[in-house]
This record gives C-alpha cells, structure tokens and sequence, in this order.
C-alpha cells in the first residue's frame, strides 16, 4: 500500500483525450468504493501514479492484444509492509468498452493486486466489458487504507559485554511501520535505574539506526541485568 491517503497522479499530455477521460473516470469508480482514498492530479515530479500512453500493438496468442500494464515502479518492504512508493500506468490502446475496465485494471495493478482466476473479476488477465471489482479487493482495500500510517520500531539485534561495573553494547532499532520517525530515544534501565538515553534521531520506514556505546557506568559490578527502552516517554505514535 501507499503510505498516505490522498494520491496523486499525473496523465502525459501525449495521451489523448478519451484515454485519459477513462483513466479518470477509474480514479473516481475506485475512490467512491473506497472512500479511504482520493486521488488528485499533480506535477509529474510530484505525483505517486504516473499515466502514460503508447500507439504501439502488442499482439499476444489468439487474436488477443495487450491494452495496458500497470504496477508499483518503486517499493520498501518493511516486514510488515511493501509500502509503495511510485506506481505506473501505461495504456496501449482505446478501450471498446464503456467503463474503464482496463484503466481500473492496471489502477489496480499499482495498488498491489495480481490477476484473479475469476472470468467476472476485473482482475482477470483478460478483460471483458461486463467485469466488475470484486467485494475481495474492496474489502481488501478497506482493510489496508483503514490503518492510519504510523511507524513502528522494534529493537532487531543486541549485543552487550560487561566488564566490571561497565559496559559495552551495540543495538540496532528497525522501523517496521509506514512513516518516519523524527524524535525516537533509547533508554538504558539497571535496577530500575535510568543509565542514559540515547537519541536516535531519523529512523526512515524499511531503514533502522545501529548504537554503539563503549564504557558506560552501571548502578554497581553488581548489576546482572540491564533493560533497553524504545521511546520511553511515549513521544512516537507507532502502529
């Protein structure tokens, strides 16, 4: 999915006039079924769904023809999500049919969806005028737009060595969410002692920050245990 709501696109002026009525017309099919997105025109630099055209023919087995392609140019898996970063359609040739059966279709395509095996789905890899979104890719939707775009860190890999009464560790803290985190620390807790925080400062969605410190005190050559604290003071938002 995109990590936002409000997508935009941007439809080549080499395309002409019918083609990209149609293209829009599927932006606004898709956004009143699922009212979680809007779309919304844009400069091409700026814009997360490129349109473009081609007079080519590109014939396939049995008379049949590709009208279209589409599909996410640009992605980050962050585990829990491949969020989509640019999208891109391309539209061959004028569709015959009065609904824009293909230009959804290859929308659909950015947004994440494969060929269905059902003949009625307008997922399938061949259209037809009469195919229809299925309640699946919907609800599907629905599902993954409903999630408000937040991050999520996690602590991924820890290492520490004592010495005495001090320490030495490294840590690496991963975001598995959908947005970047500006303002996330890291606590170090030893008999329900705070040692130090740690500012970690931009952790990027599908990216994480790596911590090394060396020779930090600890409450007594005691200390068995020690805690390390994600966002203590419930700064971050996360998923």
């Amino acid at each position: 999915r995109f990590n936002h709501n409000e997508l935009t696109y941007y439809t080549d002026s080499m395309c002409p006039e019918k083609r990209g009525q149609k293209m829009q017309e599927a932006f606004s099919i898709l956004q009143e079924k699922i009212t979680l997105i809007s779309f919304f025109p844009a400069k091409e630099r700026e814009a997360d769904i490129l349109v473009g055209c081609s007079e080519d023919y590109i014939g396939q087995e049995e008379n049949r023809f590709i009208a279209g392609e589409g599909g996410p140019t640009e992605f980050v898996n962050t585990s829990w999500y491949n969020i989509i970063l640019k999208g891109k359609i391309l539209l061959y040739r004028e569709s015959e049919c009065e609904a824009p059966v293909v230009e959804t279709h290859e929308l659909l395509h950015v947004l994440g969806f494969d060929h269905s095996k059902d003949p009625k789905d307008i997922m399938y890899n061949f259209s037809s005028c009469d195919q229809e979104i299925s309640n699946d890719i919907i609800n599907d939707l629905i599902l993954l737009y409903g999630q408000e775009p937040l991050p999520d860190l996690y602590i991924s890999e820890v290492n520490a060595t004592k010495r005495g009464r001090y320490l030495d560790f490294n840590i690496r803290v991963k975001n598995q969410g959908m947005t970047d985190v500006n303002n996330a620390s890291l606590t170090l807790i030893s008999d329900n002692e705070e040692i130090g925080t740690f500012y970690l400062n931009e952790v990027v969605f599908g990216g994480g920050k790596q911590l090394w410190a060396q020779n930090v005190k600890l409450p007594s050559r005691d200390t068995e245990k020690v805690k390390f604290t994600i966002d203590k003071e419930n700064a971050v938002r996360e998923l």
